[in-house]
C-alpha cells in the first residue's frame, strides 16, 4: 500500500512499526547463534517473519564468487585444498575434472588452474602445522542467565577440533562474518573450559583468537544472547553495534 505525501507523490506506508513480541529462549540452537551473528537482518526476517530472500542483489552469497564457474568453480577450490591438505596429487584430480569436461579449455583455462593450483598448495603448507587429518567433534550444551533473569540452554556441537585446536579455513580471503564465526565457537568452547587458540585460514593469511577463562567466556556469550533476543524483536536492534571481541 502506499500514501499520499505532503508534495502530492506517493510514498509507501512503512514496514514494521511496532516491536514484534519477544521470543521465549529456552533453547537456542548454535547453529542459529552463528546465523544471527553472520547476517543479522537476514535471520530476523526468516526466522521472526518468515520472509526468504531469493534475489542474490538482496541476499549476498556466502561465498566469494570464482571466475570460472561461479559455485562449481569455489567447490573444485575446496576439493584441491583438501587434496593438497591430505597429500593427494593435484595433477590426479585435475585430471578426472577435466575428463569430466568441469574445466575451461584453451589457454585462459590453463593459466586460471595453475593459480588455483599454486594458491591452494601455498595455503595447505601454510596450515600443514595446524591440520590433522581426523578431526575431532565436541558437543556444545550452556546453561547462560539473559538480562531479564530468564535463563536459555545453547546446544549444538563444534566441529573440526584439529590436534585439540579449533580450525577454520576456506581457500578465499577471510571475510568479517568468517571472523565472527569463530570468534562465537571460540567463546563455546573456552566456556566449556578448554584450554586452545583457535584458528581460520584464508588465502589472505592466518588469523585467531588465544585462550582465556571460561568465566570471560560465558559473561561474552550472555551479551551475544541478550542481543540475538532483542534483535528477534526490532531489526533496529540488528545494525547496533555487536558485542566486543575483547
Amino acid at each position: 500500500m502506499v500514501t499520499r505525501g505532503r508534495g502530492g507523490g506517493e510514498q509507501p506506508d512503512q514496514f514494521l512499526t511496532q516491536p514484534l513480541e519477544p521470543e521465549a529462549l529456552p533453547t537456542l540452537e548454535l547453529k542459529d547463534l552463528l546465523a544471527f551473528a553472520r547476517n543479522p537482518v537476514k535471520h530476523f526476517f526468516q526466522r521472526r517473519l518468515q520472509v526468504y530472500f531469493l534475489d542474490h542483489s538482496i541476499v549476498n552469497q556466502d561465498e566469494e564468487p570464482f571466475q570460472l564457474d561461479g559455485l562449481e568453480g569455489y567447490q573444485l577450490k575446496q576439493r584441491l585444498l583438501l587434496a593438497a591438505l591430505n597429500g593427494e596429487s593435484l595433477s590426479k584430480l585435475l585430471a578426472r575434472v577435466e575428463a569430466a569436461g568441469e574445466l575451461p579449455y584453451g589457454l585462459a583455462g590453463q593459466l586460471q588452474t595453475r593459480k588455483l593450483v599454486h594458491d591452494c598448495q601455498e595455503m595447505a603448507q601454510k596450515m600443514e602445522a595446524y591440520y590433522s587429518g581426523h578431526p575431532a567433534r565436541r558437543e556444545c550444551r550452556l546453561t547462560l542467565e539473559l538480562e531479564d533473569g530468564s535463563e536459555t540452554e545453547l546446544t549444538g556441537w563444534l566441529d573440526d577440533y584439529h590436534e585439540n585446536r579449533l580450525l577454520r579455513y576456506r581457500p578465499a580471503h577471510s571475510k568479517g562474518r568468517d571472523m565472527v564465526s569463530l570468534w562465537l565457537e571460540h567463546l563455546v568452547s573456552m566456556a566449556h573450559d578448554n584450554h586452545h587458540d583457535s584458528w581460520f585460514f584464508g588465502l589472505n593469511g592466518r588469523h585467531g583468537f588465544k585462550m582465556f577463562s571460561a568465566t570471560k567466556a560465558r559473561g561474552h556469550l550472555q551479551d551475544w544472547l541478550n542481543l540475538y533476543r532483542r534483535g528477534s524483536v526490532n531489526r533496529c536492534h540488528c545494525l547496533r553495534t555487536l558485542p566486543g571481541n575483547g
